[in-house]
């Protein structure tokens, strides 16, 4: 019996392609979602940064603060976050609840957002630490988050 040598390097080079192919899948799908991690973490910064701006006016309300997070999330299509307004003490670097009928001109005032993983996920995984077929990795958060922190300004 003779054994074509032709026909058993294709042979080898469809078994090689069988076995790399899905791990190049698999390592594209997973750059395209941290990708995406970082883009939705940026309009979640951003959506911080508009609420932590309107709420420093000296006419600011928590109604009013909220919907400019509102519309900055809505149009960043982002969904399902929570949102907190502290008082920022820099002497202790500490945070407690904002109670806007007490803030005052020179209060340190935080506006923080997170939003669960599973809420941005591309791929709807609920986080890069639970991949199908690779498991438990270390390879990002369970959610995103930003807080800014500005002095109200006075009348």
């Amino acid at each position: 019996m003779k054994i074509n040598l032709r026909q058993s390097r294709r042979g080898h080079a469809a078994v090689e392609a069988a076995l790399i192919l899905p791990l190049l899948v698999i390592l594209t799908f997973l750059l395209i979602e941290w990708g995406w991690m970082f883009w939705k973490a940026g309009q979640i910064e951003n959506a911080v940064r508009g609420g932590v701006r309107t709420a420093i006016l000296p006419s600011a309300t928590q109604a009013g603060t909220q919907k400019i997070i509102d519309d900055l999330m809505k149009q960043a299509n982002i969904a399902g976050y929570t949102t907190e307004y502290l008082l920022h003490n820099p002497s202790t670097n500490g945070d407690s609840t904002l109670n806007w009928s007490t803030v005052q001109a020179g209060d340190q005032i935080k506006v923080r957002i997170t939003v669960p993983y599973n809420k941005v996920s591309v791929l709807g995984i609920s986080s890069l630490n639970n991949i199908p077929l690779i498991g438990t990795v270390p390879l990002g958060p369970t959610t995103l988050g930003s807080s800014a922190t500005m002095g109200k300004e006075g009348t």
